[in-house]
């Protein structure tokens, strides 16, 4: 009986014993070969891999090296430059198509530069991947993205300041056969000057501005995020994508809002400056505040009325009258339009100018004083330089003129005043009581020394009669066209010459020549006239805030951010952040500690607030990095109760605000600010109502409507703001003052 084989059965499938071994060794020999095959397969795909990339990057090296000779053509006006490919050219083509640029001005100086001008390319792809040359730039494409392989021969120049940012703005335009086999050749096919030019916005020259303008750069094509990549690295400029395939560009022109010649510019009625009050200067590019300067020129349009211990670290032009009173400095010159009254021994270290009349009681003039109208009175007083007078002048009592006395009128000198310098007058000079002139009178009309001592160290030359009274005195000659009369107690210890007749009191006869022929006559100094304050008030931002706010209500950078919600600021009850970009926000309302941090380290940010900032209870907006932040407020601006907006070196160019002429602007108990708040009005409204209270502390400058400030506070200057404009605050890139444009037609192709 034959023996049962044993059977295994392993799943679904049986195996005998005796088949083990020749099934193993079979498969043995499967694995081995089925491994080999994979990484023959592997070593295969690796090597195609190198291939490609290595024809990839020759490409790419051949295309950077097309576009230096396609830029050498093109600057150099060559007829023909090439570039060998290395390849057989069946991937490489020309597309005269492939993309458009449109350059407009858009503000003040409103026109199309460049309308849909075609770009053109030249194209390599392969495998879905593509390298091209457009408008002097080499990209690549991967079938969803695009990168710059190599920046086009566009430049932008930041300057040294803010008036000379400019962008040279090369547009190539490229045509030529449709296929290009391995040498490229290069044909400059002509130059047209695009910006500036007599055909471009009006015949603008190189060295015009683009004031109150934007530069806006719209780019159609396929590599449209690689173009807008490259001008944000090389301007930080405001780069959008408005749709697929297509970014814009935008540099924006200086706003044109005159100088910010000071700290307070103020087009109110009165500016009233009063209890300790102190105004001086430093310089944020010398680093922060330290301690005051004299370059801070305060500027009114209407009247100046200081009182009660105010410091002026500067100038003071004033476009009405001037009430100064009570231990007021005024370190510069003081420029006022009408009339001046002056009590209670102010000081001023410059000139003085009044365009009418004056009076003074008390005081120190350290320069010249300069009346259009009469000097009513000025008593108690020192002027250590030279008076002018363009009316009658009357010298009261203690007065001291250390300069000379030049009037186009009458002069009058009273008990104890003294006169150092010459007395020209046009008209008659009287030396009263015990009054003390120590030089030469040239009189137009007649000379009186009034009775009890008035005294003339120096010689009397008048065109009409000379009269001393009784003990006066006049230590050297006396000239007269007509008579002369002196009393028989009064003294000449010169000549007596007269061209009429000599009553000569006790003065030798030997001295005395009268009925001269030809008649003495005298040549007198006219007086200089007052300074014009050469107040030149700004205009309203009013439709710049407009603008902003139709401009960022459309686009803007709110959804870039986690810091605003719904246009409203949230999270800040700590800290907060916004970083470069455009925003737009209902209002800012802080309090309690609350602290809002704009960084400007990747560039600067521009901020619309439609309604009021109102900053109180120690909240603080706090300014971090080197560009600007420049704020468009449609409502008010309230700081108190120590409120704080801050920036490291006190540097004020960093802060704008931009405020309308119906808003108001208040600092009060404490409160601190360093910028510029930015508001004037116009010739039927006056500029934001300012007002300033108790212990504020201002860096930068104020424009609007000023009224006054009280109660111990200070503003500080910056003279970094002098010729300032809107955007040079701070920034160094994304602005632009000058642009040049040339357009450069070129011819690819393999003949």
């Amino acid at each position: 009986m034959e023996a049962k084989r044993r059977v295994r059965t392993i799943g679904p499938i049986q195996y005998h014993r005796g088949q083990m071994a020749v099934l193993g060794l079979v498969l043995l020999i499967g694995v081995v070969v089925i491994a080999s095959i994979g990484i023959l397969l592997v070593a295969g795909q690796s090597t195609d891999d190198v291939e490609q990339q290595a024809e990839t990057d020759r490409v790419e090296q051949s295309f950077v090296q097309m576009s230096k000779e396609l830029e050498t053509a093109s600057s150099s006006h060559d007829v023909s430059r090439g570039t060998d490919f290395s390849l057989d050219g069946q991937n490489v083509r020309v597309d005269p198509s492939a993309g458009n640029m449109t350059v407009e001005i858009t503000g003040d100086s409103s026109c199309m530069i460049v309308d849909d001008q075609q770009l053109g390319s030249v194209q390599y792809t392969q495998n879905g991947n593509e390298i091209a040359l457009q408008g002097g730039g080499v990209w690549r494409h991967d079938g969803s993205t695009s990168t710059m392989v190599s920046s086009p021969s566009i430049h932008y120049r930041p300057g040294i300041d803010e008036r000379e940012p400019t962008l040279t703005l090369p547009i190539v335009t490229i045509t030529g056969d449709e296929r290009i086999t391995d040498r490229a050749n290069i044909n400059h096919l002509g130059t047209t000057k695009k910006y500036p030019s007599s055909s471009a916005c009006g015949d603008l020259g190189q060295d015009e501005l683009l004031t109150n303008s934007d530069v806006v750069i719209t780019i159609q094509s396929k590599y449209s995020e690689a173009w807008g990549q490259f001008f944000e690295d090389s301007s930080s400029s405001n780069v959008k994508y408005p749709s697929d395939g297509t970014v814009q560009i935008t540099l924006s022109g200086p706003i044109e809002s005159g100088e910010i010649e000071g700290p307070i510019v103020s087009d109110a009625p009165t500016l009233a400056l009063s209890n300790n009050g102190k105004i001086d200067s430093y310089d944020s590019t010398d680093g922060p505040y330290t301690s005051g300067g004299e370059n801070a020129p305060v500027i009114v349009e209407g009247d100046f009325k200081p009182s009660n211990s105010v410091e002026i670290g500067g100038d003071v032009r004033a476009g009405g009258d001037a009430d100064i009173s009570n231990n007021i400095l005024v370190s510069g010159k003081t420029i006022v339009a009408g009339e001046s009254d002056i009590s209670n021994n102010p000081e001023f270290g410059g000139l003085y100018s009044s365009g009418g009349d004056l009076s003074a009681f008390g005081g120190t003039f350290r320069g010249d004083l300069i009346v259009d109208g009469d000097l009513t009175q000025i008593q108690g007083a020192t002027v250590e330089g030279t008076v002018h007078v363009n009316g009658d002048a009357t010298v009261g009592k203690n007065t001291e003129i250390q300069g000379d006395l030049i009037v186009d009128g009458n002069v009058s000198l009273a008990k104890k005043a003294t006169v150092d310098g010459e007395i020209h007058a046009s008209g008659d000079v009287t030396l009263n009581h015990q009054a003390e002139h120590r030089n030469d009178i040239y009189a137009g009309g007649s000379v009186a020394l009034e009775s009890s001592g008035s005294t003339l160290v120096g010689t009397v030359r008048s065109n009409e009669a000379v009269e001393l009274f009784y003990n006066a005195k006049v230590t050297d000659d006396v000239y007269a066209r007509d008579d002369v009369s002196i009393d028989s107690s009064a003294d000449v210890d010169g000549d007596v010459i007269a061209g009429g007749s000599v009553d000569p009191g006790r003065v030798n006869e030997d001295s005395i020549s009268e009925n001269v022929s030809p008649k003495p006559q005298t040549t007198y100094r006219s007086p200089s006239s007052s300074v014009d304050p050469g107040i030149n008030y700004p205009d309203p931002v009013t439709d710049e805030i407009i603008d902003t706010k139709s401009r960022l209500a459309d686009s803007n950078d709110n959804d870039e951010t986690l810091t605003v919600v719904n246009d409203e600021l949230v999270g800040c009850e700590l800290t907060c952040t916004l970083e470069s970009g455009s925003y737009y926000l209902d209002h800012v309302t802080f309090d309690s500690d609350d602290t809002l941090v704009f960084d400007t380290s990747d560039g600067p940010i521009d901020l619309y607030v439609d309604e009021d900032i109102a900053l109180t209870n120690k909240a603080e907006i706090e300014i971090q990095g080197d560009n600007g932040v420049e704020v468009f407020l449609n409502g008010d601006l309230d700081m108190s109760k120590q409120a704080a907006i801050t920036e490291a070196g006190d540097r004020s160019p960093l802060f704008w605000l931009n405020m309308n002429p119906d808003s108001s602007a208040k600092f009060s108990n404490r409160a601190s600010f360093v910028g510029i708040v930015y508001g004037p009005g116009s010739e039927t409204r006056d500029g934001v109502d300012v007002h300033i209270s108790n212990q504020v502390e201002i860096f930068g400058a104020i424009v609007g409507n000023v009224g006054g400030t009280s109660n111990k506070n200070s503003i500080h200057f910056d003279e970094a703001l002098i010729d300032s404009e809107q955007f040079g605050s701070g920034n160094e890139t994304g602005r632009l003052s000058y642009l040049n444009i040339a357009h450069h037609e070129v011819d690819v192709g393999t003949n």
